[in-house]
């Protein structure tokens, strides 16, 4: 068994394809770890749906404070709430960093890169 093992994890990240958005992304798609491990390393993985997830945290709230300096320290005290939708989530990589490359795909999708693509076809 190893981390690219999808029976063991069961957890999924998909991007949401809706009417709403024209049942478009642009997210690569998961099966392009496979596709650049392969043409990069020679090896193909079987990274599919699942993600390996060691941990989350999910925030909804913060509480904002202020501070008073003192002569020898400070004092802190709540001055309100802030609401905040966080999710942090910490991933189990492999030997050929490959949610680290997809990670990086996905940040030039957010830069530069606007190529659509539909739930069939890959990036």
């Amino acid at each position: 068994m190893t981390l690219d093992s999808n029976h063991v994890w069961e957890v999924t990240l998909e991007p949401y394809l809706g009417p709403e958005n024209g049942n478009i992304s642009f997210l690569p798609a998961y099966r392009e770890i496979n596709q650049i491990n392969e043409s990069t390393h020679g090896f193909r993985t079987t990274w599919g749906r699942w993600i390996p997830f060691t941990s989350y945290e999910l925030n909804i709230r913060k509480l904002i404070s202020k501070t008073v300096s003192l002569y020898e320290g400070e004092i802190s005290y709540p001055t309100g709430m802030e609401f905040t939708n966080e999710l942090r989530l910490t991933i189990a990589d492999d030997q050929y960093k490959s949610w680290k490359i997809y990670f990086e795909e996905v940040m030039k999708c957010m830069a530069y890169l606007s190529r659509p693509h539909s739930m069939n076809n890959a990036f």
